[in-house]
């Protein structure tokens, strides 16, 4: 809501967590437990084992991954976590050093392309740390760049999302909210649209703070 290509219509059901799905999906394709041990195996056979790094010293990086693990197990996989220090998980994922991780990103400025950039395959080693390269996604991508905003770009944005989800290199997870408390002494405040560090537009009425906490 507020950024340009924003569809409130729609809808990414393949996102919902639905265990029933998962196992049957992968039934389908031939990941099935083949050595009798409890865990899925790849169709040829060989084991499937996945990594899940996170950022060290971090608790809600160390919930995440443990959560991770908990829904692989439910399905049948087999998944190990690593702490890594944020600047050195950074580092793997620019080089693709990696097989899962987690990661926010807050938009720079309030359009779309903002986002659909993360995945458009040259910019791997740059922006794109997901390292997805899908010719139909970058001919979209590429055709909505020459186009001023409005609804021909809007549907290459739709066609982008819809290959998203179908694909699925990344699986969405949360999206923050923030809430801002501000003394009634604090002058200049204004909420940016996305921007939350201010605080150098703000000043202070000192003798209204003072009357204030002398109440």
């Amino acid at each position: 809501l507020g950024v340009v290509g924003y569809d409130p219509n729609f809808k990414a059901e393949d996102q919902e967590y639905n265990l029933p799905r998962a196992k049957a999906l992968l039934d389908m394709f031939g990941y099935v437990d083949k050595d009798g041990d409890g865990w899925r195996d790849m169709p040829d056979g060989r084991p499937i084992i996945l990594q899940f790094k996170y950022r060290a010293n971090e608790q809600e990086g160390r919930q995440i991954a443990e959560l991770w693990v908990k829904c692989m197990s439910a399905i049948g996989i087999r998944m190990t976590t690593v702490a890594v220090q944020f600047a050195d998980l950074l580092k793997d994922r620019k080089v693709g050093k990696f097989q899962m991780s987690n990661l926010a990103w807050i938009a720079d400025y309030p359009d779309a392309q903002n986002f659909l950039q993360l995945l458009y395959g040259p910019n791997t080693n740059i922006s794109n740390d997901a390292r997805f390269k899908l010719p139909e996604y970058d001919r979209l991508y590429s055709a909505a760049l020459k186009l001023p905003d409005g609804p021909e770009r809007s549907k290459l944005y739709r066609e982008m999302n819809r290959l998203i989800v179908a694909y699925a290199p990344w699986r969405l997870g949360v999206n923050r909210t923030f809430s801002q408390f501000i003394n009634p002494w604090v002058l200049g405040y204004k909420k940016h649209p996305i921007l939350y560090t201010t605080f150098k537009y703000l000043d202070i009425d000192v003798a209204a703070q003072q009357a204030n906490l002398q109440q």
